[in-house]
């Protein structure tokens, strides 16, 4: 028996092994840290941003997940602009029926 042999054998697959294991454990680590803490999570996010493929298609996904909030916004008849505080206060008068306020 070679040693080229024994390497492609069972030794090469338990290397394998430990080398997903390894992986996974890696993988499991940064998204617990990521959950846990928000420093590293705005680091990994900026890091998956400058990414070469996978950040431009992180960038036109939250582009088109807050373009579609927004036609679902409008359609359900909620204005862009936000009232002034006089007509705030008008609502709350009519709603309180207190017309003094």
């Amino acid at each position: 028996m070679d040693l080229l042999d024994f390497a492609r054998g069972p030794a090469l697959q338990v290397a394998a092994y430990i080398f997903v294991a390894g992986i996974i454990w890696r993988l499991v680590g940064i998204i617990m840290l990521k959950k846990r803490s928000q420093g590293f999570s705005e680091w990994v996010d900026r890091m998956s941003l400058k990414l070469p493929i996978v950040g431009g298609i992180l960038e036109q996904a939250a582009i088109a997940r807050f373009c579609r909030t927004l036609a679902i916004t409008f359609a359900a008849g909620v204005g862009l602009m936000l009232r002034s505080y006089r007509d705030e206060r008008e609502a709350a008068a009519k709603a309180d029926k207190n017309p003094e306020a």
